[in-house]
């Protein structure tokens, strides 16, 4: 399928120089020319698409309604949005970052919590158990330079 796919590609790139002329011939469209490269070596294209990080930026573009500090607002949606996510996941889809559920290693820090691990299936998607551990609720004791928490894992201070 990888030969017929790439023939096909190229066949699309002649014809549309071809109908429009050479000047809609653009990097990007020359950049499909090399797609095949990319799909063997990095996998499908929601591997390495950017569609969800500018869909997202879009949304975030439509929620600011200010022209003054109007990046300020735009983090400010960024972060509200995140706080969001963060409170309501229950499954967390993480990569390239392995996970466990041994101790010690069956847990991990969004911002200031750490979630406990539940489940962690092969394909790198986690589970995370409903109770979090803040760091601000003093669930840790600090010994030697890094943070013992309840979970079994150790953040280590770096200040």
């Amino acid at each position: 399928h990888w030969d017929k796919a790439k023939s096909c590609i190229e066949v699309f790139v002649e014809q549309l120089a071809i109908i429009f002329g050479p000047k809609v011939i653009s990097f990007n469209v020359h950049a499909l020319l090399h797609l095949d490269q990319f799909v063997r070596k990095l996998g499908g294209l929601n591997n390495f698409s950017t569609f969800p990080f500018e869909n997202f930026l879009g949304a975030v573009k439509r929620k600011v309604k200010v022209t003054r500090h109007a990046a300020a607002h735009a983090v400010k949606q960024v972060l509200r949005v995140r706080l969001m996510m963060l409170e309501n996941a229950s499954l967390l889809s993480i990569r390239p970052l392995k996970y466990s559920r041994n101790k010690g290693d069956n847990c991990c820090f969004i911002g200031e919590r750490c979630v406990l691990l539940d489940d962690v299936s092969l394909d790198g998607t986690i589970k995370a158990k409903e109770n979090w551990i803040s760091l601000k609720e003093e669930k840790f004791s600090k010994k030697n330079g890094s943070h013992q928490l309840e979970a079994g894992c150790t953040l280590v201070d770096r200040n």
